[in-house]
């Protein structure tokens, strides 16, 4: 019989890694501003038109944008969290890159502990360094 399981992608930091990350993050904060400027222009051009015609539309519009500013701001401290993070991480050491799902193969007599659980791959560059718990 076979079950599902999850299986860990473990990454050895390099430097070219942690310059991968920080681009990736970087992009990432590029949208967010953009984004964010985006809503800004909407606040500052939309709201006073809509509220000539509807003050109450106006104020849940702007409350509107202004909620979406702030999961702009929240997910923009978060990926600076995580480039301070980056930033920090020593070659050499692992990162955990994230999960995959995977398949084992069960028989009776089996520990069904030691075969779901545990599943590694560990990676350094994107090539395969070792499989643990296969």
């Amino acid at each position: 019989m076979k079950l599902k399981r999850a299986v860990t992608i473990k990454a050895i930091v390099t430097e070219e890694l942690k310059s991968d990350l920080k681009d990736e993050l970087a992009k990432t904060l590029s949208r967010i501003d953009s984004a964010a400027q985006q809503l800004d222009f909407q606040l500052r051009r939309y709201v006073p038109e809509v509220a000539k015609a509807d003050i109450e539309q106006a104020g849940r519009l702007r409350r509107e944008i202004e909620g979406e500013r702030q999961k702009h701001e929240s997910a923009r401290a978060e990926l600076n969290n995580r480039l301070r993070e980056v930033a920090a991480l020593e070659i050499g050491s692992e990162f955990v890159q994230g999960t995959l799902e995977g398949e084992v193969e069960i028989a009776p007599g089996d520990n069904l502990l030691e075969k779901i659980g545990g599943a590694e791959i560990v990676i350094k560059d994107g090539v395969i360094q070792e499989i643990k718990g296969d």
